[in-house]
């Protein structure tokens, strides 16, 4: 990433230190509550946020404090180097649409750019096809035939 402030790396480490597994609890509470077979999980769930509310972790005011602080450092050292995310992001998405304009402009694949396989052009397709249909239609023939005299 680029940035001009190791502050703004460091507040983004602790966002997503933070803000990760809550977003990975929400996510897994969702799944559990839809799928039944995972319902049992939901009873360990709700013991550990039982156990950090009694630890006094998860207590609103603790986390209230530290969406706080995280607040306050965002407001006084991302704004400068905030740009850079929006170059980020467009040089990100016109490479993307170079790479797929020029794929789809010598014929390639789009998912890995190389280009097709000989084997699967339509006159290939019809050749080996008939072989591979013909070697599965006389593979039992010699079973076939060795059981007939003994019938």
């Amino acid at each position: 990433m680029v940035s001009a402030d190791v502050g703004v790396l460091t507040l983004l480490g602790y966002l997503c230190a933070i803000v990760g597994p809550a977003a990975f609890l929400v996510v897994f509470l969702v799944g559990a509550v839809r799928a039944r077979r995972a319902r049992p999980w939901l009873l360990g769930v709700l013991a550990l946020v039982v156990a950090g509310v009694a630890s006094g972790v998860l207590r609103p005011g603790t986390v209230g404090r530290l969406a706080g602080e995280l607040g306050d450092g965002f407001a006084r050292h991302a704004g400068p180097p905030a740009h850079l995310g929006l170059v980020l992001v467009g040089a990100a998405l016109f490479g993307t649409a170079a790479v797929l304009l020029r794929r789809a402009a010598t014929g390639r694949w789009r998912a890995c750019g190389r280009p097709g396989a000989r084997w699967t052009a339509p006159d290939a397709v019809r050749r080996w096809s008939r072989i591979a249909t013909l070697a599965a239609a006389r593979g039992p023939l010699p079973s076939a035939l060795g059981t007939v005299p003994w019938g």
